[in-house]
């Protein structure tokens, strides 16, 4: 049996990352059952937050510890790119039984005891650099880097990721995996709520719907250009435009 350890996706405050997460540990405690099991690493606060939602997935309860928070991050990945090694991580990991560990905005170190899975959602700074403060870039591309020139498998949810992957970061090559975004969803529970939603909001019967928020990357303005097409032609006269936003903090320092 092979253990997997995870912190969560963005500290815990990005919803997206989070979602990613449940449906990595959802696969595991399902299609993987008896060769893979994961165990989840929190800091207080974040165990806190999240309570129990995760614990059907697990080998065992979250490791609760205030250290997690630095786990490839700040000091520790200084000292990490400086040594090899984040040896706290190590530490706790190792003393967890942890045999490969998943590095998403991480870094433990290219000469870390337990094998890393890196993964790079995408790949913005450099298809959008205007989004970005110069800083900001750097440190972005500095990670990325670090991520790509060790051992680690680096982890990609697309075939277009994985080229830019392999484009801009030439260490990467011989080394990457694609997954691509899934989600195992029941649609019983929303299909029941149908009509409650469509009376809450007045919602028409038949409806488009676009539930990303309003930044920058989400390029609404194809969108916008595609619906005055379809209603150009008519396509729209029936079917009515919804478009759902939620907070509109900055995703790309989660």
């Amino acid at each position: 049996m092979i253990t997997a350890g995870f912190t969560l996706i963005g500290r815990g405050n990005w919803s997206g990352g989070e979602t990613y997460l449940r449906n990595m540990l959802g696969v595991i405690s399902s299609e993987l059952a008896g060769k893979l099991q994961a165990k989840l690493f929190l800091t207080p606060a974040q165990a806190e937050k999240i309570g129990t939602s995760m614990d059907a997935f697990l080998a065992a309860p979250p490791i609760v510890d205030a250290k997690v928070a630095d786990f490839g991050r700040g000091r520790n990945a200084i000292r990490a790119l400086a040594s090899g090694s984040d040896a706290d991580a190590a530490r706790i990991l190792s003393r967890e039984g942890v045999d490969v560990v998943f590095e998403p905005a991480q870094f433990y170190g290219n000469r870390f005891p337990i094998s890393v899975v890196s993964w790079i959602p995408d790949f913005q700074h450099r298809h959008l650099p205007h989004l970005f403060s110069r800083s900001m870039w750097w440190r972005r591309d500095l990670g990325y880097r670090l991520q790509t020139s060790g051992k680690r498998i680096i982890l990609l949810s697309s075939d277009d990721a994985r080229r830019d992957c392999e484009t801009y970061y030439p260490a990467a090559r011989g080394k990457t995996a694609v997954v691509r975004f899934a989600i195992d969803l029941d649609p019983a529970p929303h299909i029941a709520r149908q009509a409650e939603v469509i009376a809450r909001y007045e919602l028409p019967q038949r409806y488009f719907y676009l539930p990303n928020q309003f930044w920058s990357h989400k390029n609404h303005g194809l969108v916008i250009k595609a619906l005055a097409h379809i209603s150009a032609n008519g396509g729209l006269d029936k079917v009515a435009p919804v478009i759902l936003t939620g907070r509109t903090e900055d995703p790309r320092n989660p």
